[in-house]
């Protein structure tokens, strides 16, 4: 029996941005002081220009609120873990504690800090665990005296911001309340005015022998010698400050740090400040993309720097053997034979790692789609099979993070993938996953079902079914392949499934396995002889869509044949299969009806599948009737432009399915009427009427990316539209009258005391 499921009215979320902004003008003159270099910025090289101070006043404002109000605190509802506890998510650090080889933790993008006591066997949440606000940890590291540090949010993960799953920020850095214990605090020095904005991206964390810890921001290198009591921005040379992203650190154990920081490589043989010199550009080039770093644990002479092209490929491999003074490159990119972080496509942006094996400075271990191993004198070798099976002896989830060597056993090493936690004790000839319990899988979309299963789809983990009959209640079968996206589970019957993976490829299947197959089938993203596949022209990477059913549609027109077996006298009932294999409805003759007579009936049982893409709307009423291919009705393509890669962001049918609303992620809402009529595409374009009713790009002044569309069960004039974003000055808006106003300014804000953070969805 699956635990009891609360269902929450508001969900909101903190989400990345890329880009450092502090308002000058709201720091006191004592404090501008300190601040060497004045008013400073930062922008990522991919051009996306946003605002993180308003990221962090928001979280001071949420944190406000909590503390005022505890009662109010997620209205009161009480929330009870369905799942699923045995399919990992993002895992972007791991660590083997000092003293116990057997204590680990790893940290999940959107699932907090877990434990494990057991070498990886088992898991459990860390203090604070799943009922704090900032559960994006990206990095970790344990100090001299054995406290351990974590840092949050996911800055390097690109995406606009509070608009979609991309990277999401934090809170600065926690740490170990004792050492190497598993109770955690935050550590305030790391949330401070001047110290905020480039705490919520804290991209790496690294320590040495002597005391000292630091934490790679999103744009400035800070150290900590007094365990995170206070936190001193020591990136600069001589008196001149170093701006940029802190891709990654390294820090030998006497104190020996490489740093990169924006498209830069810099050293320091003390980590004080000022003492940070450039490596020349005649040794190294001027890097484009992300860059991660490493440094020989048994010879701190020899250190690595992996690096990514702009768009994600390979750069190239280095490797210096004189605490980089001088420095070789090892493999260069732009090879087909040879392309780590290129899977789909390039993205060295996302996944990338490298690490030194403890007992040999010249062998390595790389990290981007699969895992790789390099000897000096020998050549690449690929170590895992991301396609392989769960239970092959290659298998390691695609996408790797971050790896960790156990301490005393360099044939012992720990890897942090978009799968969880994988695990070597041979020096990888067999791994296996270490995800019991480990629950950090990314949602992108959920659907219950009438009996309490539930079907979700993920991050890089497909979709996922949870019947409550597995190995543990919580536990789940995988269902369809690659990334998930949106769910739905029909109530009129309860074993029809749908399903999507990336970019709106949507599967279907009446049986409750993993047996789906299409029903918007490829040749419809063909449209106008376009080249187009499943693919980001012609989709949302994550599409909505929205399955509408009724046992008591009025409005529908009559449209079912029934043949009669007898003679039918008037007031007699008879039941009349409905098309779903599982409903009947009701009919009451009216007048008699001899055998072998045929009338037509209005079937009030009816589905309405609404699915969008860049370039239309489109429906089908035969998504539960899985004996044909389902015929699909084009509805509208206003507001939706292929070239702009504008679509469908959210969508809602009212109660008798008669209104489609849909907004984009310009800020417009639209109202489709007259959908009850709409059977055949004859009757769509002689019956559909759309009607632009929501302009809030224009009413907040700013980007408005519609996150979802809420109608009110008993009056479709009354819809909620919640928008993305840190810096719009409303996020709710109410229409009184969606289904009859006829212009664009139906919407006003609902805001009330809400903070200005992206809303997610409003029920």
């Amino acid at each position: 029996m699956l635990k009891k499921i609360s269902i929450l009215f508001v969900v909101v979320a903190f989400v990345g941005v890329q880009v450092f902004f502090e308002d000058w003008n709201a720091i006191s003159e004592p404090e501008k002081q300190e601040v060497k270099g004045g008013k400073l910025y930062w922008q990522n090289r991919i051009g996306h220009f946003e605002s993180t101070e308003a990221y962090a006043k928001v979280v001071d404002q949420v944190r406000n609120e909590i503390v005022k109000t505890p009662s109010r605190r997620a209205l009161g509802v009480e929330w009870n873990e369905v799942g699923p506890d045995n399919i990992g998510g993002r895992t972007r650090a791991l660590l083997v504690d000092s003293e116990n080889p057997n204590l680990l933790f790893a940290g999940g993008v959107s699932g907090g800090l877990w434990f494990s006591e057991d070498g990886g066997q088992s898991w459990k949440q860390t203090t604070p665990g799943d009922k704090e606000e900032f559960l994006t940890v990206t990095c970790i590291t344990q100090d001299n005296s054995g406290y351990i540090y974590y840092g949050t949010g996911e800055s390097l993960f690109y995406g606009a911001p509070g608009v979609g799953a991309k990277g999401f920020l934090g809170k600065g850095v926690f740490r170990s309340k004792s050492p190497h214990g598993t109770d955690f605090e935050h550590l305030p020095s790391t949330w401070t005015l001047l110290n905020k904005s480039n705490f919520a991206g804290v991209n790496a964390m690294a320590s040495d022998e002597n005391g000292n810890v630091y934490a790679a921001c999103l744009n400035r290198l800070y150290r900590t010698q007094d365990n995170g009591v206070t936190w001193s921005i020591v990136s600069s040379t001589d008196a001149v400050s170093i701006f940029g992203t802190a891709w990654d650190i390294a820090v030998s154990p006497s104190g020996f740090v490489i740093v990169a920081l924006g498209n830069e490589i810099f050293t320091s043989a003390s980590g004080n400040e000022g003492s940070f010199s450039a490596i020349p550009n005649t040794e190294l080039p001027n890097f484009t993309g992300r860059i991660t770093l490493a440094i020989a644990p048994s010879d701190e002479n020899v250190m690595y720097i992996s690096s990514a092209t702009s768009s994600g490929e390979l750069d190239a491999i280095y490797q210096s053997k004189d605490k980089g003074v001088n420095w070789s490159k090892i493999i260069g990119g732009g090879s087909s034979l040879f392309a780590p972080f290129t899977g789909g496509g390039p993205q060295g942006d996302y996944d990338q790692c490298i690490a030194v094996y403890p007992d040999n400075p010249n062998r390595i271990l790389l990290g981007g789609i699969e895992l790789y191993r390099w000897e000096e004198g020998e050549n690449w070798e690929k170590l895992s099979q991301w396609n392989s099976g769960w239970n092959d002896h290659n298998y390691i989830h695609a996408d790797e993070h971050t790896i960790r060597f156990d301490h005393s056993n360099p044939d012992l090493f720990y890897i942090g993938t978009d799968g969880g936690v994988f695990r070597t004790k041979d020096d990888g000839e067999i791994f296996e996953r270490l995800n019991r319990g480990f629950s950090v899988t990314q949602l992108y979309g959920l659907a219950f079902g009438s009996d309490g299963v539930v079907l979700a789809g993920t991050q890089d983990n497909s979709n996922v079914y949870i019947d409550g009959l597995g190995n543990t209640e919580e536990s789940a079968e995988l269902h369809n392949t690659g990334d998930g996206g949106w769910s739905a589970i029909s109530q009129l019957n309860p074993n029809a499934f749908f399903v999507e993976s990336q970019y709106g490829r949507i599967r279907r299947n009446n049986t409750r396995s993993n047996t789906y197959s299409e029903f918007f089938y490829h040749k419809y993203a063909k449209l106008n002889n376009a080249n187009t596949d499943y693919d980001g022209s012609w989709n949302e990477f994550v599409t909505p869509f929205v399955l509408w059913e009724s046992k008591k549609d009025g409005l529908i027109p009559d449209s079912i044949s029934f043949v009669a077996t007898k003679n039918h006298s008037i007031g007699e009932h008879v039941d009349v299969a409905s098309g779903i294999s599982t409903v009947k409805f009701e009919h009451t003759f009216s007048s008699p009806l001899n055998q072998s007579e045929s009338i037509k009936l209005k079937n009030p049982v009816q589905s309405l599948f609404v699915y969008p893409s860049f370039q239309s709307i489109w429906i089908t009423r035969e998504a539960l009737d899985f004996a044909k291919t389902p015929n699909w009705i084009q509805l509208t393509n206003v507001g939706l432009s292929t070239g702009s890669q504008i679509g469908a962001t959210a969508l809602a049918i009212s109660d008798n399915g008669d209104d489609l609303y849909y907004g984009t992620r310009k800020g417009d809402v639209y109202r489709v009427s007259n959908l009850s009529k709409v059977v055949d595409s004859a009757s769509a374009v002689d019956e559909l009427v759309v009607t632009q009713i929501g302009d809030l790009k224009t009413k907040s002044g700013g980007d408005a990316y519609i996150t979802s569309i809420s109608v009110d069960p008993n009056d479709r004039e009354h819809v909620i539209v919640t928008i993305g974003y840190y810096d719009e000055n409303v996020n709710v808006y109410v229409s009184t009258s969606a289904a009859t106003v006829n212009d664009a300014s139906s919407f006003v804000s609902i805001q009330g005391n809400l903070p200005k953070f992206p809303v997610w969805k409003f029920d």
